[in-house]
């Protein structure tokens, strides 16, 4: 089954919006890929440096000892990604969000007004507004235009991501059927703040990249803290809805699957994929296709060949035409069969 590691680019528009009050300008995306995006908009807020002073800042608030290392990786870094609009349903699954200088207010730098009345929060220094269509359930991932008159819809009426009533009773009803079930990351008394969103979607984004990289280990342990930052109860001044939240943990705990199959831990790849299922509320959609196909793949290394042939047999009435799940399925007998004869020569070796 495909599994997207960063957005899909072709050329597309995003937005410049200078802090000083200037002009607002769309620049042309014309390069090849995401990687290279990430890097135009590094090397921007890279140009204000650090000095000691708020190098050793920056220090304190990483909790490392060397303000010279504090300052370098907040170089390699160069942004934080501030979520205007989460992808969901109602919002055709575009998201909209603001890059800004990662270190901008150790920087010392100039009060982004524009900036900060659509983020509903203080942003220091340039800034820059982009479009993501992303849409877990079609494996859609990809960069689209973000234009002026986008900002200027987003400047008029700024985003208060107020919670929709029938989509929040639609959840509660849902977790209600699914008995108190505990979470393996929760944490007792976490909440979830604004903060704490933005950090589980720039370790979402962090975890694609080092997917790419092949550094499965490292990825899953991005998705392991995304999946900490958004597990427990909202705080009462958190904009993101209910929605949004399953849709992100859900899509973390389907990434971190991934990373677990590539370092083929079986336990840990059943257990997400059924987190998956079971914060869905809707068990077709694709990323449980993927969870069941995950889950039955794990289970036959497992020796559950059974419960492994219910999940990809479900996997297939959801996905005919995948080829993965149709190999796995046909895989099975002959490894069920390979396995209960080794057992077999187990008994009668403990009984000869």
């Amino acid at each position: 089954m495909a599994d997207i590691q960063e957005p899909e680019v072709c050329p597309f528009t995003y937005l410049y919006i200078p802090c000083d009050g200037g002009e607002i300008i769309e620049h042309k995306f014309t390069g090849n890929s995401d990687s290279e995006l990430r890097q135009t908009l590094s090397k921007h807020f890279q140009k204000n440096k650090l000095t000691t002073g708020q190098s050793q800042e920056v220090a304190q608030s990483m909790k490392v000892d060397n303000a010279a290392l504090a300052a370098e990786i907040s170089d390699k870094v160069g942004f934080e990604i501030v979520p205007i609009i989460y992808p969901k349903a109602t919002t055709g699954f575009v998201g909209t969000s603001l890059y800004i200088d990662e270190v901008g207010r150790f920087k010392e730098l100039p009060l982004n007004d524009r900036a900060s009345k659509i983020a509903q929060r203080e942003i220091k220094g340039d800034a820059f507004l982009l479009q993501c269509l992303d849409n877990e359930m079609e494996d859609v991932w990809r960069r689209v235009d973000c234009t002026k008159s986008r900002f200027e819809e987003l400047y008029a009426s700024p985003p208060s991501q107020a919670p929709d009533p029938q989509t929040q009773m639609k959840l509660q009803q849902l977790m209600s059927a699914k008995g108190k079930m505990v979470e393996p990351d929760a944490i007792d008394g976490h909440e979830i703040t604004n903060l704490e969103v933005e950090k589980a979607q720039a370790k979402k984004t962090e975890g694609a990249t080092l997917i790419k990289a092949g550094n499965y280990e490292a990825a899953a342990e991005c998705y392991t803290e995304a999946i900490k930052a958004i597990a427990g109860a909202k705080h009462a001044e958190c904009s993101a809805d209910e929605e949004t939240l399953m849709e992100l943990k859900r899509s973390c705990y389907s990434n971190r699957a991934l990373c677990n199959t590539k370092l083929e831990k079986w336990g840990n790849v059943a257990t997400d994929s059924t987190w998956v299922i079971n914060l869905a509320d809707d068990e077709t959609d694709k990323l449980c296709t993927k969870a069941l196909y995950r889950r039955g793949v794990a289970r036959m290394h497992k020796g559950e060949f059974d419960e492994a042939g219910a999940d990809l047999q479900k996997a297939k009435e959801l996905d005919p035409n995948d080829s993965a799940i149709a190999k796995a399925k046909s895989e099975l007998p002959a490894l069920a069969a390979k396995f209960r004869r080794k057992e077999e020569g187990v008994y009668k070796a403990m009984f000869a």
